[in-house]
């Protein structure tokens, strides 16, 4: 029989169904290739973003005779990783903040970073669609962004040098010896009444008390502890120079002053007979001292230098350090630097409230002693060549702690530092 006519009618219905299927599949595919791709262009990015932002927080702690700044470190580090910003073109940017702009870490409690110690890395990129873009499909730019940050270890505040006595650390009375968020090295024997703690080279740990009952967690160590100056900005610039020479024609004289200041226009200050006022301030800056250092002192942003002299003090009887150390300018971070030339005595007593400060580095390596005499005296950080704490006064004794007077960021070369990623 014939076929019916309708069913000549439906024939080739279903090819319509099938270039719309094949098209919609076409479409899945290359959208899924592209945003394959793009995916793989995102983590290229962060890797990219990780690595320029860890480069960049690494030359900005630890400098080096290269003229490049933080930010051209992280640039080329993008740049290694195959994202180079186009120059303003706006295909490829990267961005570098120091400190970043939104400078508290995204997480609870988080304070903001200390300064100098942050770089934040943003890289933006337009990406290339191969076949998404036929089927009506864009996109726009991917992102990541990458903070990295400078985390001092804090492994040792105190750094007993050696020298040719070879004291070490010595408590002969009741007062201790302590550090807070940091720990001792000592090239010398450390030891107190009725305890020996080791008879060479000793460590011992962040936040322990040393005193009558021996020193907590002390070790002996492989190797003597080296020199830390050359780590410490203010310190290894003045290591770095000349020591001015003495000419009492121009020199300050400071016999009887109950002031001092460094002369208008001038970088530094050259003084000696220093000092009989009562007590002595000095004004912020730089002050080179010839003869010895006596009687007591006080100033904000000054920086010390004992050049030739020993140095006896008493304490200030007042809530005031001897010295906060200038938080910036080329010694900042350094109240007290006694060149190694300089091996004289320096005695520091407590004052009249218990107390004496120095808020910042003391850097004496090769004193002949350290002397405490009582009450307490605290530091930022110390490197010096005998410790001797002896009893009597109030107070607490001999204090460490990196965070005196808010100095932690000045200090933060002074430490052994390592760089995480913080976002």
């Amino acid at each position: 029989m014939p076929e019916p006519q309708n069913h000549h009618a439906e024939r080739g219905q279903i090819l319509p169904l099938v270039g719309f299927g094949i098209v919609a599949i076409l479409g899945m595919v290359a959208l899924t290739v592209d945003v394959g791709y793009w995916r793989y262009e995102q983590r290229l990015e962060q890797s990219a973003a990780d690595s320029a932002a860890v480069a960049g927080a690494i030359r900005l702690n630890y400098p080096t005779n290269s003229s490049s700044t933080p930010q051209q470190v992280a640039q080329d580090a993008a740049a290694q990783n195959g994202f180079q910003d186009d120059g303003g073109v706006g295909n490829l940017v990267v961005t570098v903040n120091i400190p970043p702009l939104v400078n508290t870490p995204p997480h609870a409690g988080a304070t903001p970073y200390p300064g100098n110690t942050a770089v934040e890395v943003i890289v933006k990129k337009k990406y290339t669609q191969f076949f998404s873009g036929i089927f009506g499909a864009s996109v726009g730019s991917g992102s990541a962004r990458a903070v990295a940050v400078a985390v001092p270890e804090f492994s040792a505040c105190l750094v007993q040098t050696t020298v040719s006595n070879g004291k070490g650390i010595g408590i002969t009375g009741n007062k201790p010896l302590q550090t807070k968020n940091c720990g001792v090295l000592a090239n010398g024997t450390i030891s107190v009444p009725g305890f020996q703690g080791t008879s060479s080279v000793g460590y011992w740990a962040p936040d322990n008390v040393g005193g009558v009952s021996g020193f907590p967690s002390a070790v002996s160590l492989p190797a003597p502890a080296t020199d830390t100056c050359p780590r410490i900005k203010g310190c290894a610039y003045l290591a770095a120079q000349p020591i001015p020479p003495l000419d009492v024609s121009k020199a300050i004289n400071a016999s009887g002053t109950s002031s001092l200041n460094v002369p208008n226009g001038k970088d530094y200050a050259v003084v000696y007979n220093c000092c009989s006022g009562s007590p002595t301030v000095l004004g912020p800056g730089l002050y080179y001292i010839y003869g010895g250092i006596s009687g007591t002192l006080q100033g904000d942003g000054v920086t010390l230098v004992n050049v030739n002299g020993g140095f006896t003090a008493s304490g200030l009887g007042a809530a005031h350090p001897y010295f906060s150390a200038p938080t910036s300018g080329p010694t900042a971070g350094v109240a007290y630097y006694q060149p190694p030339a300089n091996t004289n005595t320096i005695t520091l007593n407590g004052g009249g409230n218990g107390t004496s400060e120095w808020d910042g580095i003391f850097y004496a390596p090769t004193t002949g002693d350290l002397i405490d005499n009582g009450g307490s005296v605290t530091f930022a950080y110390l490197v010096v060549g005998d410790i001797l704490v002896h009893g009597g006064g109030s107070g607490q004794g001999l204090i460490v702690d990196p965070t005196l007077g808010g100095q932690t960021a000045a200090l933060q070369s002074a430490f052994p530092t390592h760089v995480v990623l913080s976002e």
